[in-house]
């Protein structure tokens, strides 16, 4: 844990050289946000937090702008003067908050599946019971007697082209003993769901409350990655942001749901999301305040 000037924050704080500070989905934690820094590769010190609400992260804080401010505040306590942003979905609008709010704290910021507004999958009861703990038990079992069922199931869940689309990959994926690892890993780092219920729910708020002009004053470099078969986060969550923000990049990955790095192509998305970190293109100016949005503080 450590200590900020808006409070303690759970964090796992890894590796020497530029900072790159990720920000974990719902539900997740910092062993989620570790887990997701594996793809800027060895060569940079990892900032890892719970965000409010999330495992030992108390939920004070936890609107969109208190989010943003606290990260600021955890750079600030690791005396930390500025960070490269890798968010993963529900992670995005604080990534993008952050970089409004705190701009001289912020290098670029990466997106993946990134939510941009309340338009979302619901979570439904069936979810909840998928997230229990005797869920993740059986998905470990299934996951070592039948794994082609299990990822199966993860494709079903986050969006998948065709149910023949869902049986050739998950055949795929299973004969890729380091693509069930990678399953195994988001589902351990989403559950069980108890420790991340106040979190989650507290995510359920901010993202009924996301304006569209979220992102409008950001100035750094932006690049999102989304599957255009996502049916958690819909692929129109990052369309959208060129609109708001000028110099945007977007990566859609024909057949992806929202698991992203099951997909054949993932590499090289992996590979470009890497490059942008560590050397961000130059900032742009902000666009023009939209006339119906309102003025940020």
């Amino acid at each position: 844990m450590v200590w900020t000037a808006l409070g303690e924050v759970q964090v796992a704080v890894t590796g020497e050289g530029p900072v790159l500070l990720t920000i974990h989905g719902q539900p997740g934690g910092y062993d989620q946000a570790l887990a997701l820094a594996r793809i800027a590769g060895p060569g940079m010190r990892v900032v890892a937090p719970s965000r409010p609400g999330y495992l030992a992260t108390p939920v004070d804080h936890a609107d969109l702008d208190a989010q943003a401010d606290l990260m600021a505040a955890l750079l600030d306590a690791l005396e930390i003067a500025d960070a490269a942003v890798l968010a993963l979905s529900a992670g995005a609008p604080v990534a993008l908050r952050l970089a409004e709010r705190h701009p001289h704290r912020v290098r670029a910021v990466a997106l993946i599946a990134p939510v941009t507004g309340p338009d979302t999958h619901p979570v439904t009861v069936f979810d909840r019971l998928l997230m229990s703990r005797a869920a993740l038990m059986a998905v470990n079992v299934i996951l070592e007697v039948a794994p082609s069922l299990a990822i199966g199931g993860a494709f079903v869940k986050s969006g998948f082209p065709s149910v023949g689309g869902v049986w050739r990959e998950s055949r795929r994926i299973a004969r890729e003993p380091e693509l069930v690892d990678r399953l195994r890993t988001t589902i351990h780092t989403a559950l069980p769901y108890g420790p991340r219920r106040a979190g989650a729910k507290a995510d359920d708020r901010m993202i009924a409350a996301l304006h569209t002009w979220l992102g409008r004053d950001v100035t750094v470099p932006v690049l999102a990655v989304h599957g255009d078969a996502d049916i958690e986060v819909p692929p129109a969550h990052s369309r959208v942001l060129p609109q708001r923000i000028p110099g945007c990049r977007v990566c859609i990955l024909g057949g992806a749901g929202h698991v992203l790095d099951l997909h054949p192509l993932w590499p090289q998305a992996e590979a470009a999301i890497r490059a942008f970190v560590t050397n961000p293109p130059p900032r742009h100016p902000a666009a023009p305040p939209a006339h119906d949005a309102p003025n940020p503080a």
